[in-house]
Order: C-alpha cells, then sequence, then structure tokens
C-alpha cells in the first residue's frame, strides 16, 4: 500500500522554528512524539490561557515542506537518482537564489540514501538548519 512520507518529528520541530505555520490536513506531532491522525487545528488546542499548546506541531507531507522552502525561501530541492557500488541509491541536489547574481546555485548535495524520502528529508533538515 502506497501512502504519504510525512516529515519527522525533528523536522517538524525546524519547519516550527523557522516559521512554518501552514495548514495540514490530516496529521500533527504532539510533543511526546506520536504522530497524530486528525487534522492541524486540534493540534492547536488552546490551553487555560487561551493560547495554542505551542508543544505540538504540524506534520506536513515531504511534499509540502519542499513547497514552502520554494515559496518562502526561494529554496529548491530536485531528488536524482544515481548509482553507488552498483546499486540504486538517491541525491537531493539544494538550489539556493543568490541576489547578487540573480541565479540558483547548488549549495548541497547530501549523503547517498537508499529511498528517496530520506534523502529529501536529509535535505529538508540541511537546508533548516544551514540555509535560512
Amino acid at each position: 500500500m502506497i501512502k504519504e512520507d510525512y516529515v519527522s518529528f525533528e523536522v517538524a520541530k525546524l519547519l516550527k522554528e523557522k516559521g512554518f505555520d501552514e495548514y495540514c490536513l490530516k496529521n500533527y506531532w504532539s510533543s511526546d512524539k506520536e504522530l497524530h491522525d486528525w487534522k492541524w487545528e486540534l493540534s492547536y488546542k488552546r490551553n487555560s490561557d487561551g493560547n495554542r499548546n505551542t508543544k505540538d506541531c504540524a506534520a506536513p507531507t515531504l511534499q509540502m515542506a519542499m513547497k514552502w522552502l520554494r515559496k518562502e525561501h526561494n529554496i529548491l530541492l530536485f531528488p536524482l537518482p544515481a548509482q553507488e557500488n552498483g546499486k540504486l541509491v538517491y541525491l537531493v541536489e539544494v538550489w539556493t537564489w543568490n541576489e547578487e547574481e540573480g541565479i540558483y546555485e547548488c549549495a548541497y548535495a547530501p549523503m547517498p540514501r537508499k529511498e528517496p524520502e530520506q534523502a529529501i528529508e536529509a535535505a529538508i533538515k540541511y537546508s533548516l538548519e544551514n540555509l535560512i
């Protein structure tokens, strides 16, 4: 069965720290690192003082996180197949906008991963930690 892939708890926290506050239709990470299958607005339960529960964070799909990086920060992620020791692996090139030159430049290609989703997760994490 094919299912959607969501960012990890660690990447979800980084996204939240960097300003990701998008509506996520289905899932959120709770402070106990559990992925919950409810609408994002439920993760925004109000505390007794009326504020949002700040320990929960959205669990966007990998695609949604990639789109947010592109729209908000001009960071493009390109998954690429490659070979390592005769086996198929995946890399992700990270391209950033160079305002001074007016062009995109390749900033990073993470270590090869067995699955494209693993490579994309690594590239999102790198982008959040080093480029924003």
